[in-house]
């Protein structure tokens, strides 16, 4: 808990532990009452069973992409996912592509949102810091806009920013103080991090847990809840829940051990005497290697790649692009045959866009075998 805290400068904030990033926006959805008519505003780039988190239901039960696609545990048959709203709910989302699939800037994103907020009963929002392509959202001015419409109109509009993506891809000072903005801070030891082992923090204000905590103790996540997942000192009622309800699970130390571990090595890592300058390095190195991919991928047929400016800004460590005539499925599906080479593994596509992660945590994968192998892909042969 220290070290995440440490990492985003917050003070006077407590971390709730949890089992991953999907379990962490279950948690605080459940935290919420949000009544008939009333609305959930998100983006279309969040993952599979984000939605379903969500409308509040049970994460536990999804089938994973690794278990849908491999097939290994072949005597577990987790329910199918569940993207249908719970009775009451409805979600809205602000799309990050606009006409010709070009990206919006953020400036647009600002004034759809604003507006989306301004005439619709949004009572929950939930923005990504960096998207699944790479985009760097305006998270700050977007929980700007949520105070003054909360100010101004009476409301009540609870801000939560997924920063699963945004830790370690970013810069230090992206990080710092995020509840000077929004209400909850989401962060996980995988994605940028590279954590082996998953485990996921949510950071808020005590006053802001605790006046939410009879929500989260009379909904059904509340069994799913752990011995020690929320600090010692300041939550009497998760202890006596636990104990009357003879809830015996506790959070799992090799997990919480993982995420530690990688908070330490993501503060401290490269050359620098503070963690702002040792950042900055890392994000000029990173950005070198990613010159010498963009360069490598236009050069082959059909590619787009979606680069990013002043108003639309990036992260260095992830490449989105799309190609022409095939599909982002069909191009993944190939660089894993096996038959055309040393297999390439993508992260999980976007709709159309695919995209290429560049580690800061271990080394870089080959580039002349990815080049190689995404030409034998889309047949764009030299």
């Amino acid at each position: 808990r220290s070290a995440l805290l440490h990492v985003l400068r917050t003070d006077d904030a407590d971390v709730i532990l949890e089992t991953n990033g999907t379990s962490a926006i279950s948690l605080v959805r459940n935290m919420i009452d949000i009544d008939d008519g009333e609305e959930i505003l998100t983006t279309n780039e969040e993952g599979n069973v984000v939605l379903p988190a969500l409308f509040g239901r049970d994460p536990w039960n999804y089938p994973s992409m690794f278990e849908e696609n491999v097939g290994l545990f072949t005597n577990h048959k987790p329910n199918p996912i569940d993207h249908s709203a719970r009775e009451g709910t409805s979600v809205c989302t602000v799309k990050m592509l606009g006409e010709n699939d070009d990206r919006k800037t953020n400036t647009q994103i600002l004034k759809e949102i604003e507006e989306s907020l301004q005439y619709r009963q949004v009572r929950l929002v939930m923005i990504p810091q960096v998207t699944k392509t790479g985009r760097v959202l305006p998270v700050r001015e977007i929980g700007e806009v949520i105070k003054n419409i909360n100010k101004r109109a009476g409301r009540q509009i609870i801000y939560i920013v997924d920063g699963v993506q945004a830790l370690g891809r970013t810069d230090a000072e992206s990080l710092y103080k995020p509840l000077e903005y929004c209400d909850f801070y989401i962060a996980t030891s995988s994605k940028a991090l590279g954590g082996i082992l998953i485990a996921a923090g949510i950071v808020a204000k005590p006053e802001t847990l605790r006046d939410n905590l009879p929500s989260l103790l009379n909904s059904a996540y509340a069994h799913h809840l752990r011995h020690y997942q929320f600090p010692e000192e300041g939550y009497p009622d998760i202890e006596n829940f636990l104990s009357q309800n003879n809830e015996h699970q506790a959070i799992s130390l090799p997990e919480i051990g993982s995420f530690s571990y990688v908070l330490e090595d993501f503060y401290n890592r490269g050359e620098g005497k503070s963690f702002g300058e040792r950042r900055n390095l890392q994000l000029r190195r990173i950005q070198k290697i990613r010159e010498k991919v963009v360069e490598r991928l236009s050069s082959i047929k059909g590619i787009r790649i979606y680069e990013g400016n002043c108003d639309i800004p990036i992260v260095p460590s992830i490449i989105a692009f799309t190609h022409n005539d095939i599909s982002a499925k069909e191009i993944k599906k190939m660089l894993q045959d096996p038959q055309l080479g040393p297999v390439v593994a993508l992260s999980a596509n976007v709709g159309r866009v695919m995209r290429l992660e560049i580690p800061e945590y271990r080394s870089v994968p080959n580039i002349d075998t990815l080049i190689e192998k995404m030409r034998s892909a889309t047949g764009d042969q030299l």
